[in-house]
């Protein structure tokens, strides 16, 4: 862990560097003005006098974007301007939110600080127009539960004591990428952040793996289980309280042992079942399941947890990675509901899309030449608006599309489930990629239909933007028909850029369908050489 003197030293330089700039790819060099629009700002557009107050260069951001903003910096510096401080006095101000930022944090999370310097550390210095204004902001990300700390100032110089002056912000979103097996960190082609996982995990042995040229370094090491003990990896969870997180856990055996024998295991996150491994028949192959869910407020660590099935031993995993979502992804799904990613397909991609492409790193499986047509996006599609998509598909993944040949051919949603019904989730995701079909006579227009009957209102993909329509409330199988069909009144066939799958399940104890004792408090009893386990504690 590092020393807070030695965090000090670095934040102050660092808060000289950042004034009056964005560090980001996404964004140019630039100030911006933030506008506290909320049950005030009327009161802010114009002063007693009833005048407007002069225009500003730029358009402020809405406060609403918050979350938004902190998706490309890990820090938010607001800056009092009222106070009229020179730019020495605002450099040290910020210094001082920062510091004073991150020892709440090492109080409340230690290995965050770890994370985020892995991370890097862009900010962003925006100016807010009064102490009241930045009191509503500060409660503003604290209702999207961002840490938050506002220096008060002494008053020897410049200004009155006990002055408010600057507020930071922190990007609370986790982005934990753990190889395991692995002791040393390293970044990969994606620029990406690895880490070893000795600090989050306390049995097995790490084990080398031969690979060929194309295969990714990540599973070149493996965590390997060979005893009944736990089996588990520990993740602080104090700063993820109430996010909404994907996990994903990767395997792949290699026959690094020369056996040829891969395992069958079950996994779990916390108390609930999420799925059974078995690596038979796809042992050069590398293999990753997903869940999403909402991170329960009694927790203080999420769980990983392997448990064998029978005796197939060793069980290991060669990675574990932890995203945080927006807010507002997948907020149609009650939040004591996971979602299990059952397929997620980019329709018109002919390559897997994924970080830095999506910023919440979802592997978009391209499905190019698997359905009907394509349709790819013509070359002036030079901007993607998503923000109308609740769930943030990544612009890349809507920029082709895969359509019929003409009206009278329905495109049949290959879902991928069960053969018996479970409760689903599928979120489809539509933009038009010929700006000619927007105009007349030309028009394109079709409906989604579960089992022969309507399910939406027709749909008329719009350019450069993206609708989103879910499916949910429904019980699903393989055995259920989910189409799109061309209106009457369509000129043109269907047209879809990528959809979702998830099967839904309550989080909780006896989440396994297949038998309601296979609960984490049933198999902990199950093995007689588990040590007494308390839910609470470190495994």
């Amino acid at each position: 862990m590092m020393g807070l003197g030695w965090v000090g030293a670095i934040l102050v330089g660092a808060g000289w560097l950042a004034l009056g700039y964005c560090f980001g790819a996404r964004y140019p060099p630039a100030r911006i003005v933030l506008s506290a629009r909320l049950a005030k700002k009327t009161a802010l557009a114009n002063d007693t006098n009833g005048n407007k107050k002069k225009k500003k260069n730029k358009d402020p951001l809405e406060i609403d974007n918050l979350a938004d903003i902190l998706q490309d910096f890990k820090m938010v510096l607001v800056v009092r301007n009222d106070l009229k401080m020179g730019k020495g006095k605002i450099a040290a101000q910020c210094s001082h939110a920062t510091l004073g930022l991150y020892k709440k944090l090492l109080h409340r999370a230690p290995k965050a600080l770890d994370r985020w310097e892995m991370c890097a550390q862009p900010k962003v210095v925006v100016k807010i127009e009064s102490e009241e204004d930045m009191l509503v902001l500060q409660e503003r990300a604290k209702s999207l539960k961002l840490p938050t700390h506002i220096t008060i100032d002494a008053g020897r110089t410049q200004i009155a004591p006990n002055s408010r002056t600057v507020m930071a912000i922190l990007d609370a979103a986790v982005f934990l990428s753990i190889d395991c097996g692995a002791s040393d960190s390293y970044t990969d082609s994606l620029s990406i952040n690895w880490v070893g996982d000795d600090d989050y995990v306390h049995s097995g042995e790490s084990q080398l793996v031969e690979l060929s040229s194309s295969t990714p370094h990540v599973v070149s090491t493996l965590r390997v289980f060979t005893s009944l003990r736990k089996n588990c990896y520990t993740i602080n969870s104090v700063d993820m309280i109430g996010q909404r997180l994907l996990v994903r856990a990767t395997f792949y055996y290699g026959n690094y042992d020369g056996n040829n024998s891969p395992p069958t295991f079950d996994l779990y996150f916390d108390s609930t079942y999420w799925t059974q491994v078995n690596l038979t028949g796809v042992s050069d192959t590398i293999v990753n399941y997903e869940v999403i869910y909402t991170v329960n407020k009694n927790t203080t660590s999420i769980y990983v947890l392997l448990k064998p099935c029978l005796a197939s031993f060793p069980l290991y995993p060669p990675a574990l990675e932890f995203r945080s979502l927006a807010p507002k992804m997948y907020t149609r799904v009650a939040s004591d509901y996971a979602l299990f990613r059952q397929k997620r397909l980019a329709l018109g991609a002919q390559q897997l899309i994924r970080y830095p492409e999506d910023s919440y790193d979802r592997r978009w499986v391209p499905g190019y030449g698997l359905f009907a047509y394509q349709a790819e996006g013509e070359a002036r599609i030079s901007k993607m608006d998503v923000s109308g998509a609740e769930d943030n598909p990544p612009a890349a993944v809507v920029q082709n599309a895969t359509t019929g040949n003409n009206t009278s051919e329905y495109f049949e949603l290959y879902t991928y489930l069960p053969d018996f019904p479970v409760q689903v989730y599928i979120t489809t995701f539509f933009s038009e990629v010929h700006p000619a079909a927007l105009t007349s006579p030309n028009k394109r227009s079709f409906e989604i239909y579960v089992d022969e009957q309507p399910y939406s209102k027709p749909i008329v993909p719009p350019f450069e933007s993206v609708i989103e329509v879910a499916i949910t409330n429904i019980t699903a199988s393989s055995k259920t028909s989910i189409t799109l069909r061309p209106t009457a009144d369509s000129t043109l066939p269907f047209l879809i850029n990528a959809f979702e799958v998830y099967l839904l399940s309550k989080v909780g104890p006896a989440t396994d369908t297949r038998d309601s004792n296979e609960s984490i408090t049933y198999f902990l009893f199950e093995w007689r050489d588990w040590r007494y386990y308390q839910y609470n504690s470190r495994c």
